[in-house]
């Protein structure tokens, strides 16, 4: 091809542009009689190459896939290379994390609900911006929710906010299963009320 386009007239840095190459190798082609052939490079043995069938052993009779562990034990015997060909080479051989699915825990009804608060950000209220606060209790086993929005997350708050969420659902769960939040915590809330 390279021979055809000069031969109808276009110039070698044209040619070259249009293929993509330099001007010394469109020139290779033009003075070369065979016609240009791909070599292969010869493949070059790994350094990873001794300790494969070691780590393969470790892989399939052993379970082990970490890295680490991996070339800590084949740099005591000697390997000298790096841990990417060594992460390339196991890497087919890990199994790929599926998605867990969530583990619901379930209970009966009335027995539970989960209480937190939700921080929503600056809004503006009265000409001024002012915290707003999501206060959400949710019925273990049916989800069904209650918020209620407030400007403080003080104690006298909790409790009314409590109360207001019992009213709402017509009863009192047995239990309340509480965020790990500073504002959950008694004796917190009540330093903050006070």
């Amino acid at each position: 091809m390279i021979k055809e386009l000069y031969n109808k007239g276009v110039t070698v840095t044209e040619i070259s542009e249009r293929m993509n190459c330099s001007r010394t190798t469109v020139y290779k082609y033009l003075n070369s009689n065979d016609l240009p052939v791909s070599q292969e490079r010869a493949k070059r043995p790994s350094k990873l190459d001794p300790y494969k069938p070691y780590i393969l052993k470790r892989i399939f009779d052993d379970g082990v896939t970490n890295c680490m562990v991996l070339i800590d034990e084949i740099r005591e015997m000697g390997y000298t290379g790096g841990r990417t060909i060594l992460a390339d080479f196991v890497q087919p051989y890990r199994e790929s994390p599926g998605k867990q699915a969530p583990i619901r825990f379930e209970t009966p009804p009335g027995e539970q609900a989960q209480v937190d608060w939700i921080h929503l950000g600056r809004h503006w209220i009265d000409g001024k911006k002012r915290q707003l606060y999501g206060f959400l209790m949710t019925l273990s086993y049916s989800r069904m929710h209650y918020l209620e929005i407030t400007q403080t997350m003080d104690l006298k708050t909790l409790l009314r906010c409590h109360m207001n969420g019992f009213r709402y659902f017509n009863g009192i769960p047995k239990t309340q299963v509480y965020d790990y939040a500073a504002e959950m915590i008694i004796g917190d809330a009540y330093s903050k009320a006070a």
